[in-house]
């Protein structure tokens, strides 16, 4: 299986997030896309994986060793992109 390039991924992600699935649940699938095991994502950003669920939930500020890694392995920041897919309409709400 091939991983996606940075912009499929991207988009991806923005798509995910119009359509309401909420980080906890996206970039876990994207990092499983990518062959990248969550646990590997925090030892590197040196955050404990349950800090990373709850930033990922909202529930907690990530630090930024987490979005930078997060960048360095997705080739973006995904708080950033969620934030930006969620400013515009969603498409089922668009087609109601």
């Amino acid at each position: 299986m091939s991983t996606l390039l940075t912009s499929e991924t991207r988009d991806l992600l923005q798509t995910l997030c119009r359509y309401g699935i909420p980080l906890s649940k996206s970039v876990p699938f994207l990092l499983r896309v990518q062959n990248v095991d969550v646990q590997a994502i925090s030892t590197q950003a040196g955050c404990h994986r349950s800090l990373f669920h709850k930033a990922l939930a909202g529930r907690r500020t990530p630090p930024p060793e987490l979005i930078a890694t997060l960048e360095e392995r997705l080739g973006f920041d995904p708080w950033k992109v969620a934030a930006a897919a969620q400013a515009e309409q969603s498409p089922a709400t668009k087609n109601q």
